[in-house]
């Protein structure tokens, strides 16, 4: 016996109205969904303000204490963040292009992807910033983090050179392979005319 049945075995006016559903419960799902959406929205707008405002120096200044005014510290810090976060949130990103993921893991896929990314975007904005916060990471770069710029620059041109290499690699690969199979296929039609 579930919930919504008497002990005679016939549903009683509640367990009707549960199987319907009814339109007070779709309002009130799609309510809770405009609800959830406003409040997501509200948050990264939100955390949008606190990454202009207080997150640019807090990254300049994090790779600044780790320079400490050294161009080439500055260089190959610049040259390693640029490289790997470029060539990684492209391969994650690549991953969204699959057949197999629904369209919500392909959200997921391309959110983890611009994650890994926000390294490059947060050294950019800096250096392309016209906000206090920029401002204030550009300051902190030329006296404490010199050459991070220009080497994330050159990191990230690296890093998507090669990323362009291993998909035309990948895709030459997967012709081969779909060259073989083919011909795989034409010899054993082949073998098997003869055998007949």
């Amino acid at each position: 016996m579930t919930d919504d049945t008497t002990l005679s075995g016939t549903p009683d006016a509640a367990g009707t109205e549960k199987s319907k559903g009814g339109l007070g419960a779709s309002i009130g799902n799609g309510l809770m969904f405009v609800c959830l959406l406003a409040f997501v929205a509200a948050g990264a707008f939100l955390g949008w303000i606190i990454a202009i405002t207080v997150g640019f120096r807090l990254w300049a200044n994090w790779l600044g204490d780790r320079i400490d005014g050294s161009m080439l510290e500055g260089t190959l810090w610049g040259l390693s963040l640029g490289f790997f976060f470029s060539v990684l949130p492209l391969i994650v990103a690549r991953q969204a292009l699959r057949r197999r993921p629904s369209f919500a893991a392909r959200l997921v896929i391309l959110a983890i992807a611009l994650a890994l990314a926000l390294p490059n975007i947060a050294t950019l904005a800096i250096h392309f910033g016209s906000g206090k916060g920029a401002h204030a990471g550009q300051r902190i770069f030329d006296v404490d983090a010199p050459g991070v710029v220009v080497g994330s620059y050159v990191g990230i041109a690296a890093g998507v050179a090669v990323f362009l290499l291993l998909t035309v690699w990948g895709l030459m690969r997967w012709n081969d392979k779909r060259k073989t199979r083919k011909l795989s296929r034409k010899l054993a039609e082949m073998a098997g005319d003869t055998a007949e």
